[in-house]
């Protein structure tokens, strides 16, 4: 389990430096900070309002596979928590000095497990194929999206999931190709903002910060691939003590009264952005106004319950 988590824990590190928390729909930038931007009428979702959503499509795909005659169980669904782990430097000290880099609430999800999967795998094959039609639809049919910087993503657009989110977002493929492009926009822009002089700067001096302390790393990212491999095979309670240490170091250090570099990672994200996304701005717009439109459905479904 614990290698399962380290290596899961640097993959997700790798993108998150490279990708993640700079997308148009992402509501943790490279601050690690949550929360939604407004962009006139429109904004992106909180982690909150995103679990509400979730729950509430996990719900419709429920509803549907049971009238195709099969069971479905909705989740494991990332809580709020959960997802202030893929960011890509930590500045909340209440949070950290709690949850550390949030490797308990990470394996606490990994040995709760998908009972999904447990389900469809004590099928014989030929169910377990009717089972798989029936959540993702035949494997003819599916919708793509070409990717900014090239290539093509596919997806199932038929299925319970797929009428789920038909019925959440109104429009399952224009939902699915604004969702994945918004998703992959940071190759667009994120290279130019980790050579600008600021950011270069605030790192420096995050990682100066960070040897005072007696913690010598590069980057928050170098910080958290050294962290999986020191605390492999580690008891949970040794492995919580290292990264609370840690985390509380790199929040302190990414702090304005050491660095800046969240602060810094805050604004010039939103200043790459609005250089470079300019030729996607219906996109992300389109992305936001169906995302708050199956956030007001899913209210409904769910009862706001997150």
């Amino acid at each position: 389990m614990r290698r399962a988590f380290a290596t899961r824990f640097a993959a997700a590190l790798i993108v998150t430096a490279t990708a993640a928390g700079c997308t148009a729909s992402a509501t943790t930038g490279p601050s690690g900070n949550s929360g939604s931007r407004s962009t006139g009428q429109v904004r992106d979702l909180t982690d909150a309002e995103q679990v509400v959503v979730e729950r509430a499509e996990g719900l419709l795909t429920k509803k549907c596979m049971a009238a195709r005659g099969f069971s479905y169980w909705v989740g494991p669904i990332a809580s709020v928590d959960e997802r202030k782990t893929a960011v890509y430097v930590l500045d909340d000290l209440a949070w950290v000095r709690k949850h550390g880099y949030g490797g308990r609430l990470v394996r606490a999800a990994e040995r709760a497990g998908n009972p999904n999967f447990a389900y469809s795998n004590a099928f014989p094959r030929e169910d377990r194929v009717r089972y798989t039609r029936a959540l993702e639809g035949m494997p003819s049919d599916t919708v793509s999206v070409e990717l900014p910087r090239g290539g093509t993503v596919e997806g199932p657009a038929g299925g319970c999931r797929a009428e789920a989110r038909g019925e959440l977002y109104g429009d399952h493929e224009t939902w699915f190709r604004v969702s994945t492009i918004t998703e992959n926009l940071a190759p667009l822009f994120l290279p130019d903002l980790m050579k600008d002089k600021r950011f270069v700067h605030a790192l420096a001096s995050w990682s100066s910060c960070m040897r005072k302390e007696g913690h010598d790393y590069r980057s928050p990212e170098h910080l958290r691939l050294e962290l999986a491999r020191s605390t492999d095979g580690m008891s949970d309670g040794k492995a919580h003590a290292v990264e609370v240490e840690l985390a509380t170091a790199e929040a302190v250090c990414a702090g304005e009264d050491a660095s800046g570099l969240a602060a810094t990672a805050r604004d010039l994200e939103r200043e790459y952005r609005a250089k470079k996304l300019g030729p996607y701005a219906d996109t992300i717009a389109t992305h936001q106004r169906l995302s708050l439109a199956a956030l007001a459905r899913a209210e409904d479904i769910t009862g706001g319950a997150s």
